[in-house]
């Protein structure tokens, strides 16, 4: 299930409330990121099982406003996914939904572990409700990784995660004098202290009228390391930054002809027109360009060629061997014709869709010496037989023979 598009806040706190006023201006933000959570929440209570509970949906509104006032506008991390202002609270939101979708879809059993219809009405609700507190909470031990610091006239002042919340720290001290220093070594560390926020922020009230297996449930889900829909989530958002970024790069690589200079100073052609809406493009040069356009043009400083190599791969727009995806398995060297001359080239094979949104019609075509054993290569890698208008066959001349 998509979660719903919310208007974030843009926003910063400057004018400080006085100690009067402080818990209504406090109250009055959290009511507003919470009116434009509307939306979520609406399509959260839409799901099966949560439908007419009432009950349900006023724990989530409880929580709703808990959780957004604590972790208010922090990212998710400092340089991956969700690294922007609100990006934690998005991140988990989106986690949460997700939990809860699948959650809902799920097929309820009795204490036998047999379907039941009559434990889906009791208990599917409780179910949604503990994959959503699960995705919500997936994340939050990162706090413990931020070090929130307002810099004063006389001293820094640091957050603490169980001294308040950030909205509360952003509320007394001018954001203009925060900073955000993410701790060192953090790994995953995080999803071993979620369980701690969570107990921080979860009535007591309400962890009673759950049942023993749902608490281990929860407690399970937050604690697990390695979370999967994290992982998941960070996968789809890496593939989604890296389809932008290398799809731009391959336009601006088209725009200089994709000509670009191997380790010997020489600029040629590095992409090549080989038929059947396939191309070869000469590696490890080509896949230095595109990352050299990522980091010099669109700001993607840490992309690298492997890193291209690998969404390229992943997506299937280079052939690779069903056996093996190791950079071994993709590319080979061959011998050819460009025009009358003869060059020996490690090529990867692309497909056409990768070259979908350029001009290729002046691309140098590349001819393969034809060879038993290459078309044998060729096969391995491709999954396919390579077609006779790759190669300078036997039966026709060779360039050097038209002199």
């Amino acid at each position: 299930m998509r979660m719903p598009e919310v208007e974030w806040p843009e926003e910063l706190i400057e004018e400080l409330p006085s100690n009067k006023d402080f818990l209504n201006v406090k109250l009055r933000h959290v009511e507003d990121m919470l009116y434009r959570l509307r939306p979520y929440v609406d399509c959260l209570a839409s799901l099966p099982g949560v439908q007419g509970r009432k009950d349900i949906k006023e724990v989530i509104w409880f929580v709703m406003r808990e959780f957004t006032g604590y972790f208010w506008d922090l990212p998710a991390s400092r340089d991956y996914h969700h690294s922007e202002r609100w990006g934690l609270l998005c991140h988990s939101l989106e986690v949460a939904l997700g939990r809860a979708d699948v959650a809902s879809k799920r097929v309820a059993v009795d204490t036998e572990g047999n379907p039941s219809a009559e434990a889906g009405r009791k208990h599917r609700g409780e179910q949604v409700l503990i994959a959503w507190l699960s995705g919500l909470f997936h994340d939050s031990g990162k706090i413990f990784d931020i070090d929130l610091v307002y810099s004063g006239s006389d001293r820094d002042i640091h957050y603490h995660p169980f001294r308040g919340n950030v909205l509360g720290f952003k509320l007394k001290h001018p954001e203009r004098n925060i900073s955000i220093r993410w701790r060192e070594s953090r790994g995953m560390r995080h999803a071993r202290r979620n369980l701690a926020m969570c107990m921080n922020l979860l009535p007591l009230d309400l962890l009673k009228q759950l049942r023993q297996d749902q608490l281990l449930a929860l407690f399970d889900g937050l604690i697990e390391d390695g979370d999967a829909a994290d992982q998941e989530s960070v996968a789809a958002y890496r593939s989604e930054k890296d389809s932008e970024y290398i799809g731009q790069a391959i336009k601006l690589f088209a725009r200089d002809s994709f000509r670009a200079k191997d380790n010997y100073g020489r600029t040629q052609p590095r992409v090549l027109a080989l038929g059947q809406n396939t191309y070869a493009m000469v590696n490890p040069v080509a896949l230095q360009a595109i990352a050299y356009y990522i980091q010099t043009e669109l700001g993607g400083e840490t992309y690298t060629k492997d890193q291209v190599t690998s969404y390229l791969v992943q997506q299937r727009l280079i052939y690779a061997s069903n056996e093996d995806e190791t950079s071994g398995n993709y590319f080979l060297k061959l011998a050819g014709y460009l025009k009358k001359t003869r060059v020996n080239f490690h090529i990867i094979f692309a497909r056409g869709d990768l070259f979908a949104d350029v001009d290729t019609s002046t691309l140098p075509t590349f001819k393969l010496e034809d060879d038993k054993e290459v078309r044998d290569k060729i096969r391995r890698i491709t999954g396919f037989e390579p077609p006779d208008e790759w190669f300078l066959t036997p039966k026709s001349k060779s360039p050097e023979s038209k002199k």
